[in-house]
């Protein structure tokens, strides 16, 4: 999976224990979340103010927003702790 990530916030590990390429994880489905839930609110906030401007750049610009905006608040909403604790309790079960 290539690295798609804005800022260091979002980008993930390639090297490093089990326990941080997990917490790291986490965070980033968390990010997608968080992007998900964020991308209406800024599109409809666009509509009403043009924050990033009225042609197509503007939609890149109010993406990669929401996108940054998304990776600095992950772990904020306690999704991503809640991952890696059962993730981290699943693996450590026998199989």
């Amino acid at each position: 999976m290539p690295d798609l990530a804005i800022s260091d916030a979002g980008r993930l590990a390639l090297q490093g224990d089990r326990q941080q390429r997990l917490r790291q994880a986490a965070r980033a489905f968390e990010a997608q979340f968080l992007q998900r839930l964020l991308q209406p609110l800024a599109e409809r906030a666009d509509e009403e103010e043009e924050l990033f401007g009225g042609d197509g750049a503007g939609d890149q610009w109010r993406a990669l927003f929401v996108q940054g905006l998304a990776e600095h608040s992950a772990g904020s909403l306690g999704i991503a702790a809640l991952i890696e604790r059962t993730l981290a309790a699943r693996l450590q079960r026998p199989q």
